[in-house]
């Protein structure tokens, strides 16, 4: 998707509360589809996904590739958010000795990786790692043409209406 303009998904950390952001990409996706078709996906219309801890997740599943067909994503905004209200409390879990074993979250990880690790997995399969590099390239190929159009335009003229 080549535009004018270049539409950037950042998505904050923030452990279990990743699934505000989850119904937010929802509920984006289910109006794009009533305008474009029920095919149509978030990552159709985003030129750039970035996210900080469950924040990288959600970027990451909603660009992860369908292994059935590579150009298409592997789930749905809606079936991300899904995800976080089905496993988002056994991923979210801290015991009482992990909590004191990593004094809270401020001498290591919060949560374990363990119910992470299977759960993304599970929906999302082994290539999550290699989708994310062959992402990554696209995007930067993307980013290396909207450069070069912005380059050839000449130089940016300040908005008049400003303020100083």
């Amino acid at each position: 998707m080549i535009t004018d303009r270049f539409r950037i998904l950042s998505v904050d950390g923030g452990g279990i509360r990743g699934l505000i952001p989850a119904l937010v990409a929802a509920d984006l996706e289910r109006r794009i589809c009533e305008r474009a078709g029920e095919q149509a996906r978030i990552c159709d219309y985003v030129n750039l996904f970035a996210g900080t801890s469950t924040g990288g997740l959600i970027a990451l599943a909603l660009t992860a590739p369908d292994p059935a067909d590579p150009d298409r994503p592997r789930v749905s905004a809606a079936e991300l958010a899904a995800f976080y209200v089905q496993d988002g409390p056994r991923i979210f879990r801290r015991s009482l000795l992990q909590k004191l074993r990593t004094a809270w979250g401020y001498a290591g990880p919060k949560y374990s990786l363990g119910p992470l690790a299977e759960s993304v997995r599970r929906r999302l399969g082994d290539a999550l790692p290699a989708a994310a590099a062959s992402l990554i390239a696209e995007r930067e190929a993307e980013l290396d043409e909207i450069a070069d159009r912005l380059l050839a335009a000449g130089p940016l003229e300040a908005d008049p209406h400003a303020p100083p």
